[in-house]
């Protein structure tokens, strides 16, 4: 019991990070909750939803006026259903939610300012062509079917036009598909600028970056922020999109398919869920360690870039001082470690890889073992066999979406925790009121120091104390020599 509770805190915990950092690109963090966070994402598919509808009558009326014959052979399917959606109470409750969700954004339009309405137009943009390409695969398992009927039945006419529409679904699928690609890079680029901008803002306000100094690993629990700023955020982004649209994505495929797969095979579409529950739940248990030791690759291999861009920043004192030894033996501790946690990532990647491909085997088989007996006692034709083929395919890759993405989940949750670690680090030391140890007497024609402490930023350390500086107004700290006589400070003109 206590440790499903550790489990479900740790990933509530990671949920509140993921927050964190992906909430205030889209909404500001102060002004909204988590639920009123998620709740334009489902207002989002209510109005994708709806314009889809609506778009998809009115090319059904437009077919209906000029080929309705060839819309009600090829596309009776399509056009009943939304015949019905609009004859009965599904019309209403579509376009209930199609307002409900619009309310939604125009309530939001305070919050959607400093063009945060354009984030949400993109990821509406790749939404509704997720959408498009989900119905016209869906479309295809039904052209799959009377394409195979019409070739075991040797009808070479009707082959050929069904040959033709298929060629069709996929030349209106690929430009659809490219720009839905397009789109994601767009928005990726643009929230990865947003953040990033956003944390180089905060690393150098109240010289965070001098209290994050990498030089002291021992004095700080951030590490490279360099790596955190430019990788971190770059992998977190575009991750953060791909698992967003993926999990759409998945949606969408499994609402528009398991309705297909039911209506040939109520068996088979059991038989699915039992197996991909199983399989799921082996493949997230055995991928947990995989998480900390992505975490630990993050961080050896930033160590390790950092050790090189620190031998080139100093390359003249190392020379000077003849430090080679050093730092080579230091570099090559850095690469020993990196080296000894990839040699663990390899171990555990092969096991899931392995554990994930015979997963994915086994399922191929289940149709034929299922169908193969109405199939031979003549209850469905070939066509309907392919059909269900098809279909459980698009089912299990929508439910098996977790477990086919477990390595890149795994350095997807190791990233969340170094990238908000370093921000919220970042936070706290921007927000902070800077104080100030010097005693400078100002309203003079110089600069007077006297009897101050020198201390560095964030840090109650003394470096020197009674400092006494006076610089006249024909003078300047560049091109002068200083002079240390006891505690006393005194500039002179080269």
């Amino acid at each position: 019991m206590n440790k499903a509770v550790n489990n479900k805190s740790k990933i509530l915990y990671q949920l509140q990070k993921l927050r964190k950092l992906s909430q205030p690109f889209f909404l500001p963090i102060d002004q909204c909750n988590g639920f009123q966070f998620i709740w334009p994402l489902i207002s989002l598919l209510f109005c994708v939803g709806g314009v889809v509808l609506v778009g998809l009558t009115g090319i059904i009326s437009f077919f209906e006026s000029f080929q309705p014959i060839f819309l009600e052979k090829y596309f009776g399917g399509v056009v009943n259903t939304v015949n019905s959606i609009w004859a009965g109470s599904w019309g209403l409750l579509f376009s209930a939610l199609f307002l409900i969700g619009s309310g939604s954004f125009f309530s939001l339009r305070r919050q959607l300012k400093n063009r945060r309405w354009l984030h949400w137009l993109f990821l509406a943009i790749i939404v509704l062509m997720l959408l498009a390409v989900n119905g016209i695969n869906a479309g295809i398992g039904f052209i799959a079917r009377d394409l195979t009927n019409a070739l075991v039945e040797k009808q070479e006419d009707g082959f050929y036009r069904i040959l033709g529409i298929y060629a069709c679904c996929f030349a209106v699928a690929l430009p659809i598909r490219v720009s839905q690609i397009f789109f994601t890079y767009k928005l990726g680029i643009i929230w990865r600028e947003w953040l990033s901008k956003s944390l180089v803002k905060d690393y150098m306000t109240n010289k965070a970056y001098y209290q994050l100094n990498p030089n002291d690993e021992e004095q700080t629990d951030v590490d490279n922020p360099d790596q955190r700023i430019t990788d971190d955020t770059r992998a977190f982004t575009g991750q953060s999109l791909s698992f967003t649209l993926g999990i759409f994505d998945a949606l969408l495929t499994f609402s528009l398919n398991i309705l297909i797969l039911w209506s040939i095979s109520s068996t088979l579409t059991f038989s699915l869920f039992g197996y991909a529950a199983f399989a799921t739940s082996i493949l997230l248990i055995a991928g947990k360690n995989l998480v900390k030791i992505d975490f630990d690759q993050l961080r050896y291999e930033a160590d390790f870039r950092y050790g090189l861009v620190h031998i080139r920043d100093n390359a003249e004192s190392i020379a000077f001082y003849s430090g080679e030894n050093p730092e080579r033996s230091e570099t090559e501790r850095r690469l020993g470690e990196v080296v000894r946690n990839f040699n663990l990532l390899i171990i555990w990647r092969v096991i899931i890889d392995v554990m994930r491909r015979s997963i994915n085997y086994a399922g191929n088989f289940f149709p034929y073992l299922i169908m193969a007996i109405p199939y031979f006692k003549g209850d469905i034709d070939y066509g309907r066999f392919i059909q269900a083929s098809f279909a459980f395919g698009m089912v299990e890759g929508s439910l098996f979406f977790i477990v086919n993405q477990i390595e890149e989940l795994a350095k997807f949750t190791a990233g969340i925790g170094r990238l908000e670690g370093f921000q919220s680090k970042v936070e706290s030391i921007s927000q902070t009121n800077p104080t100030s140890n010097q005693n400078v007497i100002s309203n003079y024609p110089s600069i007077l120091i006297n009897n101050a402490d020198l201390c560095p930023p964030g840090s109650n350390k003394t470096i020197i104390k009674n400092l006494n500086l006076s610089i006249d107004n024909n003078q300047s700290l560049f091109g002068c020599r200083t002079i240390w006589v006891r505690k006393n400070i005194f500039t002179k003109n080269d």
